[in-house]
């Protein structure tokens, strides 16, 4: 899926507007054949206020939530690594 989001961008990039439909007719394809793989979270984001914080978490091995789920920590790739999608700032 990560391979047709890149071949997407490039389309939208080159302004290649039946090509990025085409790979959007794709992405759909393997999201419905994937769908509850796909909603199964895997990783969250969790933001820190300070350094210290960040590391006190980062020295809890497994973290077990409510539903017995286990959660670990650690240090994020670099932003600029990462790909953001459906990210939107909205004024409070």
């Amino acid at each position: 899926m990560l391979d047709l989001v890149a071949l997407r961008g490039a389309a939208q990039k080159a302004a290649n507007f039946e090509r990025v439909y085409l790979i959007e007719r794709q992405m759909t394809k393997v999201k419905n054949e994937n769908f509850e793989l796909f909603c199964t979270p895997n990783y969250m984001f969790c933001t820190f206020n300070h350094e210290d914080a960040f590391l006190a978490a980062e020295q809890i091995k497994d973290f077990e939530l409510c539903d017995g789920e286990t959660v670990a920590f650690k240090r994020a790739k670099q932003p600029s690594n990462l790909i953001w999608e459906n990210v939107e700032i909205t004024k409070k």
